[in-house]
Formats: C-alpha cells, structure tokens, sequence
C-alpha cells in the first residue's frame, strides 16, 4: 500500500498484522546529491569528477527536489557533465 497521505488512513487499517513497515521517502540533501552525482555521471578523472559532484550539489537547494526527479535529471546527462552542471544552474 502507498499513499502521500498517511494521516487519511484510518489506523484500523494500520495496526499490526496489516501492514508490517511505513517507510517515509525524504527529499534529496545535498550529500545526497553529491552521493548521486558521483555514481551516475561519467568522467576521465575520478579528482575531476569529485569537484564537479561538489560543485553540482551546492547548486541543489536542500530538501527541495525527490531523489527520483534528481536521479531523472543525472540519467538524462549521465554522459555529457558538463551540460548537467549548466543545466543544474536552470
């Protein structure tokens, strides 16, 4: 079962024995992001690249975007860093 509305589901429903975890997504950190970045993107220099995932974070303002929408954003520049991180500053 999902929701986005945990508060509307009536707690009979979620007692024990019903549903046995509630885990609660957050939006993305910017460790997070940077996390993301180094796993996703391609580079020449692992150096290179841990300046540009840095760099890449401090542009994502903490706690605003799903770390989906962020993963959709890195897959679409997966090999092309630079305009990721040109892209990143829209």
């Amino acid at each position: 079962m999902t929701t986005n509305w945990l508060n509307k589901i009536d707690l009979t429903v979620r007692r024990p024995g019903r549903i046995n975890y509630e885990i609660e997504f957050f939006d993305v950190t910017q460790d997070k992001a940077k996390e993301m970045f180094l796993r996703i993107i391609d580079s020449d220099s692992d150096t290179k690249k841990e300046n540009l995932a840095t760099v890449f974070s401090e542009k994502i303002p903490h706690l605003t975007f799903s770390k989906a929408l962020v993963q959709q954003f890195l897959v679409k520049y997966m090999k092309n860093k630079e305009k990721a991180m040109n892209e990143a500053n829209t």
